[in-house]
């Protein structure tokens, strides 16, 4: 007698990217602060929008290419050994060239 299989629910919503207007919500939060940043700095409303959209810009392509792009990178940055991410050169043994130094000159 076989036995059936069990379904089990699977929500979609874990496996998607939290996006806000399209964009990874940390590039976002990133854009607009920076945007607010010169906005206050200048003085210029017009100022704060020319800084926001090519950084929002910048975000939305960075999205829409890897949506996993600014995870990695922010991984990286925290630090080499956090999160399964290693940055350490690996050295396969098999692919190894010996070096050989010939000696050249009048004493060889």
């Amino acid at each position: 007698m076989a036995i059936a299989p069990t379904p089990h629910p699977v929500y979609a919503v874990l496996h998607r990217p939290m996006l806000f207007c399209k964009v990874d919500r940390r590039l976002f939060l990133v854009a607009l602060a920076l945007g607010m940043l010169v906005w206050d700095i200048t003085l210029s409303a017009l100022a704060g929008a020319v800084a926001f959209l090519p950084l929002y810009a910048a975000a939305w392509w960075a999205t829409r290419r890897d949506p996993q792009m600014v995870s990695i990178l922010i991984a990286l940055y925290r630090g080499p050994l956090r999160h399964g991410i290693s940055l350490r050169t690996t050295v396969d043994p098999l692919k190894w060239v010996p070096v050989h130094i010939v000696k050249e000159g009048p004493h060889a």
